[in-house]
């Protein structure tokens, strides 16, 4: 479902496309696998000129190589270390940039505390809009705080994210993740949020 959401559709959708090419490439015994390892790798490279959250995608590897329970190897690792290195010259690149033009100056009125609450909203915020499509906007506005207190809900949200992993422990103490559908309920949970963390201004 989170591959066709309408809040950040251009976000998941290229991850999407990618992360499934991980499947031809983990075995790089012909010279049809490291084709398919060089084209996911330029995609993934015109993928992060266009839009920068695609950064996520080295993390989404290593998620489908968990749904898919395969080994981790020297040779997997080794595949996806071009990725990686490219996705941190590319955070880089772009931290910097978005510091020149003061994007990321909310250390005045936020605190580093603060913004883990406003990050908890933010995914409450995701999954609400995507149950209830309704005050949907291009820009919403930072908070206003109240003295030093931001607004309650962003408290509430923030018990509400120890819920859901509360949630997700215990299942997992079931014994259930590795084979029933709990492990697809891991999955798309850290799917959605490797795919939205960059969004929330918590660096």
């Amino acid at each position: 479902v989170c591959y066709l959401h309408y809040l950040k559709l251009e976000d998941v959708i290229g991850t999407r496309e990618k992360s499934g090419s991980s499947n031809h490439f983990s075995n790089l015994k012909s010279p049809m696998s490291l084709l398919y390892l060089f084209l996911s790798f330029l995609l993934f490279a015109c993928s992060l000129l266009s839009k920068g959250i695609a950064v996520s995608l080295p993390i989404v590897l290593f998620l489908f190589d968990y749904f898919y329970r395969r080994k981790t190897t020297v040779k997997s690792i080794l595949v996806k270390i071009p990725f990686i290195a490219l996705s941190l010259i590319i955070g880089i690149i772009t931290l910097h940039l978005k510091k020149d033009i003061g994007m990321m100056d909310l250390t005045n009125e936020f605190t580093f505390s603060d913004r883990i609450f406003i990050a908890c909203y933010a995914v409450i915020f995701y999954i609400f809009h995507w149950m209830i499509p309704v005050n949907l906007s291009f820009f919403h506005h930072y908070p206003v705080k109240t003295g030093s207190l931001l607004p309650v809900e962003y408290y509430f949200s923030a018990a509400l994210i120890l819920l859901l992993i509360w949630l997700l422990i215990k299942a997992g103490k079931r014994g259930k993740i590795e084979n029933g559908r709990e492990k697809y309920i891991v999955f798309s949970a850290l799917f959605f949020l490797t795919n939205i963390v960059l969004l929330n201004q918590l660096i």
